[in-house]
């Protein structure tokens, strides 16, 4: 019956994950999960195909930005960070704080070569998710990635004026799957 879910998903090795050395530790845990890697290549990334992988969908950038807010409120210093992220940003609006971490994310993409790579397996993006974690390392369970690799947290964004260091990238279900394999894999020839 799993051989019905079998599905394809896209796995990015960000900087962070590159400069630390932690490949071979994360390619192992989606190994002993049941994932198999199918492609996999070194990539130096142009601003162009970045901007494709982190598209201006609105809906995204919406989210973006309400995820970053919402861990800031869970703080006991909200007003605080608010009015940090508002003279940083010059806006405290999702959508524009959206937009604005979205080009921090590009930039940070742009620093170093990128390992990205096609997984499949049976719910592979789900599957892929969960060994990964909280999108937000210092929010990840220990024994996920980002839980035991990473406790990196929105307040980079008022201290150091960047994005979340949160390791790698993995799609979201199977259709930002086939839509980031396209991108990255036009070979592959999947269609949208």
């Amino acid at each position: 019956m799993e051989k019905d879910f079998v599905e394809k998903t896209l796995i990015i090795f960000k900087p962070d994950s590159i400069k630390r050395n932690l490949l071979g530790e994360i390619i192992t845990r989606f190994e002993k999960s049941g994932l198999e890697i199918k492609e996999i290549k070194l990539v130096y990334p142009d601003r162009e195909i970045m901007e494709k992988h982190y598209s201006d969908d609105i809906k995204w950038i919406t989210n973006l930005g309400e995820k970053t807010l919402d861990f800031f409120k869970e703080t006991n210093q909200f007003e605080q960070y608010l009015a940090s992220i508002n003279e940083m940003f010059g806006t405290k609006d999702p959508v524009e704080l959206g937009m604005a971490i979205r080009v921090l994310l590009i930039e940070f993409m742009l620093e170093s070569p990128l390992i990205v790579s096609i997984w499949e397996g049976s719910f592979a993006c789900s599957k892929a998710r969960k060994i990964i974690g909280n999108t937000i390392p210092l929010n990840a369970l220990p024994g996920t990635i980002r839980g035991d690799y990473s406790s990196d947290s929105p307040i980079s964004l008022i201290t150091e004026g960047r994005c979340i260091y949160n390791l790698v990238h993995a799609s979201g279900d199977a259709i930002e799957a086939e839509r980031e394999i396209n991108i990255w894999f036009p070979q592959m020839g999947i269609k949208d």
